[in-house]
């Protein structure tokens, strides 16, 4: 083997082991951290689990052709003082509470469940590695309540805060302990990780979509 390519193949592995440890300490950061896929995930088992008819829960997405952007001072309160403003007036989210202080797409109103999560991890091979697609997810409101702004994280997680989210004392070999202790989370740890978020899944918990799958604590 070339001397050149077994670097490569060493940086490129180093590169891997990181990617995970990122990834544990974004999971370990709560639900601020939550990715907008997790977000859906975490709202739709919600609904499901307390009743709420899914037609309360509205997504706002970037529109698919439109590219233009809209007043953010519009978008929150209704109105712009910006003489010649650049920027295109079309929603006004005033009465769900909608803060933005940069320009937003123009928005798409549909169903949550209508939009499909997007944004996961996915190998990229010219560069090697795994790196998070976009989402079109904007704004979600709940029963008319505005529960996640991507310009805002503290959005949701105050909705997470008011709306714990349970889990067993004991997932199969895996302690709610272990999962609740930050400190042992470690590279070291990933693949013990990867099979909590197995049997997680198998008992349709959706470990691997809700903002904070290790410590679960405000979820």
């Amino acid at each position: 083997m070339v001397k050149g390519n077994g670097d490569r193949r060493r940086q490129l592995a180093q590169q891997r082991k990181q990617d995970q440890r990122n990834e544990i300490q974004r999971k370990l950061g709560g639900s601020e951290l939550a990715t907008p896929d997790e977000v859906r995930a975490r709202l739709l088992d919600d609904c499901r689990k307390k009743n709420i008819p899914e037609d309360l829960l509205i997504a706002y997405v970037k529109h698919p052709t439109d590219d233009t952007l809209q007043c953010p001072s519009f978008i929150s309160t209704g109105y712009c003082e910006t003489k010649r403003c650049r920027y295109r007036h079309v929603d006004n989210l005033n009465k769900l509470g909608v803060q933005v202080d940069q320009p937003v797409p123009i928005l798409e109103r549909k169903p949550l469940r209508q939009v499909p999560a997007s944004c996961k991890l996915v190998y990229n091979r010219t560069i090697r590695t795994k790196v998070r697609q976009d989402s079109p997810l904007i704004f979600i409101e709940l029963e008319g309540q505005l529960v996640f702004n991507v310009y805002d994280p503290k959005v949701f997680a105050k909705y997470a805060q008011k709306n714990p989210k349970e889990i067993p004392e004991k997932i199969g070999i895996v302690d709610k302990a272990a999962l609740n202790d930050a400190d042992t989370a470690s590279v070291a740890e990933f693949e013990y990780l990867e099979m909590a978020e197995s049997e997680c899944n198998d008992m349709d918990l959706d470990y691997s979509l809700v903002a904070d799958p290790i410590k679960l604590g405000d979820l």
